[in-house]
């Protein structure tokens, strides 16, 4: 374990710089870390410069920094999806080390330009973490499109209304540059003038960014298009897998339906995801009950369900989590179903997988 070890304070650097990125999103979201999360980053890359072996050092840093700060942020996927597989202790790990690997090589990266080239970190860094996000975000089953610095700042709009114009990377990389402006504003502290130029630069930026989001949200037209009704059946996972509820399930979510619509008027009600709990092409009395429930009432229903599209040979076929539309225009007829593409590794594939090939080769047969 020796290979693996590092000095005291980077640990301390790695902890703090591990807790700043996780509190910048939810549950915390707080507005203040986005800004300063990268700060102990930028700190290890340059301490590290200083050992007779920088290359491993930038190597193990990153390791660490990437493995503690995925495992904050991503902590949700073992409490999320235990219930669903116990693979997803596996499938959390195995992603932490993947997004651990990426911020070893972004490290050792920076770190090696910085050696061999003139090109200064402030411009090395934000390029390089803004790469290391897009890979994220274009990693097969475990890409996270949405954890991206850039979008941690969704909790204020005003902020991120420049995303219209340069997007949610273009945002990422102006985050990185100003975390490691203030970080070489530390570093070089004792230099008056260049601090100036640095927090200078970081508030004109900030103030730009904040300045257009105000003219933006000020000249946009917001006009209300309708109520939206959102229904969460409180059914725990166990029963929607017994089959014997399924039909008590979904008639109790067209009761709850009538009694939301009538105390709140919505021109739209939404089932979560997987209301159904079960193929709703196995289930034509499922889709008459919600057909003639929004033709009564002319409230049109978005629900969550599992469907499957069969393909040429008889026995093959593909299954998807979908959402389905009952359109009140329609006499409550469903319209063409969406399929999600991109599913939750291991809960949404392997978990539910196997169960639901089963399930549709049974009635199949």
């Amino acid at each position: 374990m020796s290979a693996l070890a590092l000095p005291r304070g980077d640990w301390l650097l790695i902890a703090g710089a591990a807790v700043l990125l996780t509190v910048a999103y939810p549950p915390f979201h707080l507005f203040f870390p986005s800004f300063v999360c990268l700060i102990p980053v930028i700190w290890l890359i340059q301490r590290g410069a200083s050992d007779p072996r920088p290359l491993r050092r930038h190597l193990v840093q990153g390791y660490w920094y990437g493995f503690f700060s995925s495992g904050l942020v991503l902590y949700w996927m073992v409490f999320a999806l235990w219930r669903l597989t116990r693979l997803s202790l596996l499938g959390y790990l195995a992603t932490i080390v993947v997004l651990a690997a990426y911020a070893s090589v972004m490290f050792a990266l920076t770190g090696w330009i910085q050696r061999r080239s003139r090109v200064s970190p402030i411009i090395v860094f934000p390029v390089l973490w803004t790469s290391v996000e897009w890979l994220v975000g274009h990693q097969g089953d475990i890409h996270f499109p949405w954890l991206g610095l850039g979008t941690s700042l969704t909790g204020f709009p005003t902020a991120i209304q420049v995303a219209e114009v340069i997007g949610a990377r273009g945002v990422t990389l102006l985050l990185a540059a100003a975390n490691t402006a203030l970080a070489f504003a530390w570093l070089e502290r004792r230099n008056a003038r260049r601090v100036t130029v640095l927090l200078g630069t970081v508030a004109a930026g900030l103030s730009a960014a904040l300045g257009y989001g105000l003219v933006r949200e000020a000249t946009v037209d917001m006009r209300p298009l309708g109520n939206v009704t959102v229904l969460q059946p409180n059914v725990q996972y166990d029963k929607k897998r017994d089959r014997t509820l399924h039909d008590s399930i979904v008639r109790s979510t067209i009761e709850l339906s009538a009694i939301a619509a009538e105390r709140t008027s919505p021109q739209l009600l939404v089932w979560p995801e997987s209301a159904l709990p079960d193929y709703l092409f196995r289930h034509e009395e499922w889709e008459r009950l919600i057909a003639a429930h929004v033709a009564q009432s002319g409230v049109p229903i978005v629900t969550g369900g599992l469907d499957v599209v069969w393909l040429e040979r008889e026995d093959e076929y593909d299954y998807y989590n979908s959402a389905f539309l009952f359109d009140a225009t329609r006499d409550g007829g469903r319209r063409p179903v969406y399929h999600k593409r991109y599913l939750v590794p291991l809960a949404a594939v392997g978990g539910w997988g196997s169960s639901m090939r089963s399930s549709s080769d049974n009635s199949a047969s």
